[in-house]
């Protein structure tokens, strides 16, 4: 068994996490199976679905200026979005939205097909609002384009559904959206 230390860039203060992969063959032990990534959060080991709300994070947390996006919305990545402070300047909060059964047949006993919600928010004066609410809807899809080797054995590289904007009423000084994202993941 193969171990890694991957430290969260999103609170320091959180444990680190820690992946590993059982090799083929290998005797099961803890629930774990051949050739599957586990993931770890504080010596639990997370399930499919967080596995998947922290690889989009990993994804976002990849936009930044230096990088060549449009924004450094990368800067701020949560998954907890009752954190979410009015004073950052962009924010990126991911979430399960829902989870339902998997649409294709051949998975259906195997897989749930999961919905994902980003939910997008950016700081903005009356004159700039809708630019800076493009920019940070871009750089997200750029975040999550060919990234299909952050997702686990088994997880589909998630794929883009929609985009819904939120209204925000005059006077918020913010801007921000819903990006809807699905993938499958395995049951267990």
């Amino acid at each position: 068994v193969i171990a890694l230390e991957i430290c969260t860039r999103e609170f320091m203060t959180k444990p680190p996490i820690a992946t590993w992969t059982v090799p083929t063959g290998a005797p099961p032990r803890g629930g774990a199976q051949p050739g599957r990534v586990q993931v770890a959060l504080g010596g639990v080991v997370m399930s499919a679905r967080m596995q998947l709300v922290t690889a989009i994070a990993d994804c976002l947390r990849q936009i930044a200026q230096a990088a060549g996006y449009r924004t450094d919305a990368g800067q701020y990545v949560t998954t907890e979005p009752v954190q979410v402070p009015d004073d950052q300047p962009a924010v990126l909060a991911v979430v399960i939205e829902r989870q339902q059964r998997a649409d294709q047949p051949a998975i259906v006993r195997t897989h749930r097909l999961t919905t994902v919600l980003i939910v997008a928010k950016v700081r903005a004066d009356a004159d700039g609002a809708q630019q800076a609410l493009d920019a940070l809807i871009s750089d997200v899809e750029q975040a999550m384009a060919g990234q299909h080797w952050r997702f686990a054995n088994g997880t589909s590289a998630p794929q883009y559904l929609e985009m819904q904007p939120l209204g925000a009423e005059a006077g918020m000084g913010w801007a921000g959206a819903l990006i809807r994202y699905q993938s499958t993941v395995p049951i267990h």
